[in-house]
């Protein structure tokens, strides 16, 4: 009879993980914020996300520029999956490159506030989110049918604290941090 290391407690070994998958391929997973206060809506299926696989990480980032976020997909053992967002109906988006001079140069550690009408957002630009994952850059925010951001809101973690007033829609910008307080 073969030795089965796992039953002693090694559970590094091929008998006990199969094809190297620890947790099996289970069906991704993205959920909606519908933005009433009850949990959020599973809405991988009807959006192509729901792949089965052993999903490691993922990323959003808007590779094509288009303001519509797209998704990396890192599986174990397994080819990365690039989703291209070409859902039809346009939103209006705002996404904020920062440039740190007194924080750091990538301004990881700063809050963004967006204000739309009596809606607020927020962000925190972090470098990272996950085992294989990391978060886009710049800090993409979706807007609706807004047609402006009354308020943008930048607390940099040198304590620096910036605001921009009435910044146009579906664009790029760039906010480097102020010298003082």
């Amino acid at each position: 009879m073969a030795h089965k290391s796992w039953e002693e407690g090694d559970c590094f070994t091929p008998e006990f993980i199969s094809d190297y998958s620890w947790n099996g391929y289970e069906h991704d997973a993205l959920f909606r914020n519908d933005g009433n206060g009850r949990p959020f809506t599973d809405i991988a299926h009807v959006t192509g996300i729901d792949l089965d696989t052993d999903g490691r990480g993922t990323t959003y980032l808007d590779y094509d520029g288009d303001g519509l976020l797209d998704v990396v997909v890192v599986g174990h053992r397994q080819k990365t999956v690039v989703l291209h967002n070409e859902y039809p109906i346009k939103n209006n988006w705002l996404h904020v490159d920062l440039v740190g001079t007194k924080s750091n140069r990538q301004g990881v550690g700063a809050r963004l506030t967006v204000r739309t009408g009596d809606k607020r957002q927020i962000r925190d630009m972090r470098a990272g989110g996950g085992f294989l994952q990391s978060n886009s850059l710049p800090v993409a925010f979706g807007l609706g049918n807004a047609t402006q951001v009354d308020e943008l809101t930048v607390r940099w973690p040198s304590g620096i604290i910036q605001s921009l007033q009435n910044v146009p829609v579906n664009q790029t910008i760039r906010v480097v941090e102020t010298a003082s307080k």
